[in-house]
Order: structure tokens, then C-alpha cells, then sequence
């Protein structure tokens, strides 16, 4: 009950979702969420300035294990994304098929070539090789080892969550 009242109901639900502007079943009118293609906006009727900074953030809470804002409590959350990819990435010491399957969980459209390109190469990979991911994710596999694996997927997250892709969709 703690758990639902000050992390779900007051830190998620009733504060950040809405200042995310993704408040659930939160219509603005009984007609529903504006339309996708109604004038003078067009598709970003519910994205602005000021809802981009709480969605950031609330990747970031997720992330660094941050406090939820407007909670009263210092209750958070962590994503164990280095678990997360072990236990649901088909084939995690391959760089593109956690690229090519974190874009299909995280994106609502497919997204081309040079983008891939970009969270592989650059997000994921930084300055290291196919073969240097790999031999890195083997040794988190066999020793426990986090120093590359870790900072690695979590730039990946980062690169992806704070994508217009995921932002303007």
C-alpha cells in the first residue's frame, strides 16, 4: 500500500505523468486527446517545453534511481538495464541486436538506417568495436565486470529516450 500510495499514485500518476503531459485517461475534453492532425499544431498537441524537461527527467529517475518529483517521500525506482538487456535482448553481445530490439520496445515507428547507425555506433559503441563489445559483455557474463557494459547501455538509453523519435511520436 505504501509502495502504490507514494510511488505510483502521488510520485507517477498524479504528478509526473501529467507534467509529462502523459496523464492516463486524462483527456483534456470528453472528446478525447486532440487529434493528430488538428490545426494549428498538428501532432504536437501535447508536447511543449515544458512537459519535454519532466520526460527527460523521468527517464533519468529510472536510470540514476532519482527521487520521483512532487512525491512525499524519497521513494524512486531503478532499471537494472544491464539485467534488463541479459534477460530480454536475444542476443546481447551482438551491439545491433540490442540497438535493433530496444528501438522496436521503444519507438511507436520504425526508424531508418542512419539512425540505427547512430545508436549503434555512437551510443552504444562510443569508441569501442563490435569485438570490444563483445568481449566486454562475455566478461560482465563471466566476472561480473560492469565498468563498460554498464555506462554503455545506459548512454544507449539515454541516446534513445531523448530521441525525437520517441519525443514526437
Amino acid at each position: 500500500t505504501t509502495i502504490w500510495n507514494t510511488f505510483y499514485r502521488t510520485g507517477l500518476h498524479n504528478n509526473i505523468l501529467p507534467n509529462c503531459g502523459m496523464q492516463i485517461f486524462g483527456a483534456t475534453t470528453v472528446a478525447g486527446f486532440a487529434a493528430y492532425y488538428s490545426s494549428p499544431r498538428w501532432d504536437r498537441n501535447w508536447f511543449d517545453s515544458s512537459t519535454i524537461s519532466q520526460r527527460y527527467y523521468l527517464g533519468r529517475c529510472f536510470l540514476e534511481n532519482k527521487r520521483l518529483p512532487f512525491s512525499s517521500s524519497a521513494l524512486g525506482a531503478k532499471l537494472d538495464i544491464v539485467g534488463w538487456v541479459r534477460n530480454h535482448i536475444s542476443s546481447p553481445s551482438q551491439g545491433a541486436a540490442i540497438v535493433n530490439e530496444l528501438i522496436d520496445y521503444l519507438f511507436p515507428e520504425l526508424v531508418d538506417a542512419d539512425r540505427k547507425s547512430y545508436f549503434l555506433n555512437q551510443a552504444l559503441f562510443g569508441t569501442l568495436s563490435q569485438s570490444s563489445w563483445e568481449f566486454a559483455w562475455n566478461n560482465y557474463l563471466t566476472n561480473g565486470e560492469l565498468d563498460v557494459v554498464k555506462p554503455r547501455l545506459e548512454q544507449l538509453f539515454k541516446a534513445i529516450i531523448y530521441a525525437q523519435e520517441d519525443q514526437l511520436k
